[in-house]
């Protein structure tokens, strides 16, 4: 082979599966985004991220960086904001963030800073014993935005507390906690918290909390183990456990369309009950949290008075899935610009086999920007308590009116992702009507032809007809639609099913995982107050797809990204249908469906 087809041939398997408009490194291996925040003084967000610029797998973990105007269009560095050295982070630079309050700095008075956790040794990781000092909090300040970070001289924290014996201690988060501060007796927006995340050896995971003395951001003062849930602790049947050890954890408080407030605890999971293989063989698919023994949840709670005997304490209330798919590590900001909290996460790359990795380069990249509130819902008929006792991240109460108000988690893409949407879309009226699912495949024709798109987004909503067995979307990847992926939304079952296992021509054998990949969620049925009839809500659905990811969004409550690895990286037809076995004049509507190219992002 010459030299030059050589080169080519790097260069495809380089993009093959690579995302357009995703914020990604230029080269090798991306985890956990680190430090995201909105820059008044330029105007500017940064967002950056852990990264080994020289290998396709984890190790000498970096920082990178990323600005952007408008959290879609980044300018990544092709050199790290923060590298390792033998002196100060011989272990990697680890997950971090932005303080409110900035440390001083001589040669500027509007700075950024960061407080970080310093890896001093590698063999970090909650199965295995803790060795005391190899995580250490640090410091670091930023001159131009958070392109290139300068170290605080010395360690603010060692390590965790002397007395508790952990299973990790990293992931700093600052932020004020007026709910808090009222518990522990303070006036409101009078403290500012960090807390550090991690698990106490054989107890339970938690969160270290601590206050920071805003005169001198160096000096951290614990507080708590803010909560103490038990070991894989399963609030609700479909929901999973939350784990042994936490990473990444966020503290915001949110608020619903009537401003009732909640305070809400972002944390990724790591320890959950894993399914066996030999189990899932014979079993109905299962989410991948019990495939990984990890995922990314949310949990609302309420806090204790506190008392100089009662340590402040934060108790659950109840808690859900941020994103049920290949999405990890969140890490949130509020945006005073435009005044919402908005949460990435890391998409992983965990189902492609590593020689696949090797050979592309790079593996893993960030989530779209997506916005968190509460949402609370109303005049939900009572027929749903079943489904909201066992899908997790409700909390409900009678309305007075012979309905519920739910409240839950809120969910969106960001607004500003329309930016990326070419020309006025293609729309479609109706759905295709099946009496059985085996009759999918004779479909393919009907739908919308396109172009061989290699991102797009859809937006759909969907009027139910009570008992619907099954909504579906089927999402071609070849022009023969031989190749396709399978979107199955079924309300008897509290499902929503990916199907990944046709997305790739079946002549090609590659080592991927490509296992169905499944959340659960509550499909709700309102009850009028006055005629006490009822109606299944609307299914309001938005998919986002990017060569070779899908990051789907349902009620603006449920998420779900994977990733599949199409040969052509591109979609070619789209295809809505309903099943309905039962009722051959299903009442099922198509209310709203429209496709836009999107354009990469620069």
């Amino acid at each position: 082979m010459a030299p030059s087809d050589l080169n080519n041939t790097k260069r495809d398997v380089f993009s093959r599966w690579r995302p357009r408009y995703h914020l990604i490194a230029p080269r090798g291996w991306l985890n956990d985004p680190c430090a995201p925040c909105y820059d008044a003084s330029t105007g500017k967000y940064h967002l950056g991220f852990q990264w080994s610029p020289d290998s396709w797998d984890w190790g000498n973990i970096a920082w990178g960086a990323a600005t952007s105007q408008d959290l879609v269009d980044w300018t990544v560095s092709d050199t790290p904001s923060i590298t390792p050295s033998s002196t100060e982070d011989p272990a990697g630079v680890f997950t971090g963030a932005i303080s409110p309050v900035s440390l001083p700095r001589e040669d500027s008075q509007n700075h950024l800073t960061c407080f970080y956790t310093s890896a001093q040794g590698s063999n970090i990781h909650y199965t295995k014993p803790y060795e005391r000092g190899s995580e250490a909090l640090r410091a670091a300040t930023s001159v131009d935005g958070g392109m290139s970070w300068q170290r605080h001289q010395d360690f603010i924290l060692p390590g965790p507390p002397q007395h508790l014996s952990v299973t990790g201690w990293r992931d700093p988060y600052m932020f004020r906690w007026d709910r808090m501060d009222i518990a522990r007796g303070y006036k409101p927006g009078s403290n500012l918290y960090g807390i550090i995340s991690g698990g106490i050896r054989d107890k339970s995971p938690t969160i270290f909390l601590y206050t920071i003395d805003e005169a001198d951001p160096t000096k951290w003062t614990f507080v708590s183990t803010l909560l103490e849930l038990g070991l894989q602790f399963a609030p609700t049947l479909l929901g999973g456990d939350l784990g042994v050890n936490w990473e990444v954890a966020n503290i915001v408080t949110l608020k619903d369309q009537d401003h009732d407030e909640f305070d809400v605890l972002i944390v990724g999971v790591e320890g959950c009950k894993v399914t066996e293989e030999e189990c899932t063989a014979i079993s109905k698919p299962v989410t991948r949290s019990a495939r990984s023994g990890r995922s990314q949840k949310w949990l609302c709670g309420d806090v204790n008075q506190s008392t100089q005997t009662v340590e402040p304490k934060m108790k659950h209330q109840f808690s859900g899935v941020l994103d049920w798919g290949m999405f990890y590590a969140a890490n949130s900001f509020y945006d005073p610009a435009s005044e919402v909290q908005v949460v990435h996460g890391w998409v992983l790359e965990e189902d492609l086999d590593d020689e696949l990795r090797e050979a592309q380069g790079w593996s893993g990249f960030i989530s779209l920007p997506r916005t968190l509130s509460m949402q609370t819902i109303k005049s939900v008929d009572p027929c749903c308590i079943p489904a909201l006792n066992q899908v997790p991240g409700f909390v409900y109460r009678d309305d007075g009116h012979g309905g519920m108000n739910v409240s839950t988690i809120c969910c969106q893409p960001h607004p500003h992702l329309q930016a990326l949407r070419c020309g006025e879309g293609s729309h479609l009226n109706s759905l295709a009507s099946l009496s059985g699912l085996s009759e999918a495949g004779d479909v393919q024709e009907k739908g919308i032809q396109l172009p061989g798109l290699p991102g797009f987004e859809l937006d759909m909503s969907v009027s139910l007809d009570t008992d619907v067995e099954t909504i579906g979307i089927d999402i071609f990847h070849s022009i023969d639609r031989e190749a396709y992926t399978r979107i199955l939304l079924q309300p008897s079952e509290s499902l929503i099913t990916i199907d990944r296992s046709q997305s790739r021509r079946t002549d090609v054998v590659e080592p991927i995982k490509l296992d169905d990949e499944i959340a659960h969620h509550a499909f709700l049925t309102h009850r009028d107050s006055i005629t006490s009839a009822t109606k299944p809500e609307n299914l309001e659905i938005r998919i986002f797809f990017d060569v070779s990811v899908f990051e789907v969004f349902v009620n603006s409550r449920t998420v779900l990204t994977t990733r599949v690895y199409p040969d052509s990286g591109r979609c070619f037809g789209v295809v809505p249908f309903v099943v309905d076995s039962k009722n051959s004049k299903s009442r099922t509507q198509l209310e709203r469906f429209r496709v836009w190219a999107l354009k990469p992002s620069t």
